[in-house]
């Protein structure tokens, strides 16, 4: 299983299939699937979403290059679904997180450790939002 996750973290720009990480695993198909779950608690392709957000979320905050343009170079082919998990998982969409430009002055394994997107932080901003309106 790690030898598939660092197949993704490796070439997560590019088209990544089940049978291709199963064979990297040396697993069927379905045990794959069941296996990455059960170890990462997210499946293949929650993770591979994830990772690609993730280096979005750098290329957003380190570079001026448009939000299409990063959305084809993390791996999406559409504008539209890279927004829609971008926002899932980060909790604003790329252009306003963009905007907020969020700096932090902490040490660099705490600033990563926070940045890295988390479905569950993303869902409590959420909640506290609406219950502070």
């Amino acid at each position: 299983m790690l030898r598939a996750r660092d197949a993704i973290d490796r070439s997560y720009a590019q088209p990544l299939d089940i049978p291709a990480l199963a064979s990297v695993a040396s697993v069927s198909e379905a045990h794959f699937i069941r296996t990455f779950r059960s170890t990462f608690a997210e499946t293949p392709h929650r993770y591979l979403q994830r990772r690609r957000v993730e280096r979005a979320m750098f290329l957003l905050s380190e570079t001026e290059r448009n939000v299409t343009d990063i959305c084809l170079d993390v791996g999406f082919t559409s504008l539209g679904t890279f927004s829609r998990m971008f926002r899932d998982i980060v909790g604003v969409n790329p252009t306003d997180y963009r905007a907020r430009g969020d700096v932090m002055m902490a040490p660099t394994c705490y600033t990563m450790a926070w940045m890295r997107p988390s479905q569950d932080r993303a869902l409590l901003e959420k909640r506290s939002a609406q219950n502070g309106q």
